[in-house]
C-alpha cells in the first residue's frame, strides 16, 4: 500500500510529495504525524520542489540566449572582413 502510494505520486507528476512520503515511511515518521501535519509536509515539499525547478530552468534559459548571439555577431564580423 505504501509503495503504491509513492509510485502514484509519482505517476501524478508530483515528486516533491513522493520524495517526502518516501522519506517519512523510511524514518516510520508517517504513523506518528497527524494527517494534518502530514498533508502539510507533503504540499510543502512539492511547492519547493517546484519552486526550485522553475528556478534552475530559468538560470539555465537566462545563460543559453547570452551565447548564441556571441556566435553570430562573431560570425558576422568574420564574414564582412
Amino acid at each position: 500500500m505504501e509503495n503504491q502510494i509513492f509510485q502514484d505520486l509519482k505517476g501524478l507528476h508530483l515528486s516533491g510529495m513522493a520524495e517526502c512520503w518516501q522519506s517519512l515511511q523510511e524514518t516510520r515518521k508517517h504513523q506518528e504525524i497527524a494527517l494534518q501535519d502530514g498533508l502539510v509536509m507533503l504540499i510543502q515539499a512539492e511547492h519547493d520542489q517546484r519552486a526550485a525547478n522553475k528556478t534552475a530552468r530559468l538560470i539555465k534559459n537566462a545563460v543559453t540566449p547570452l551565447v548564441t548571439p556571441a556566435k553570430t555577431a562573431l560570425n558576422i564580423v568574420i564574414i564582412n572582413v
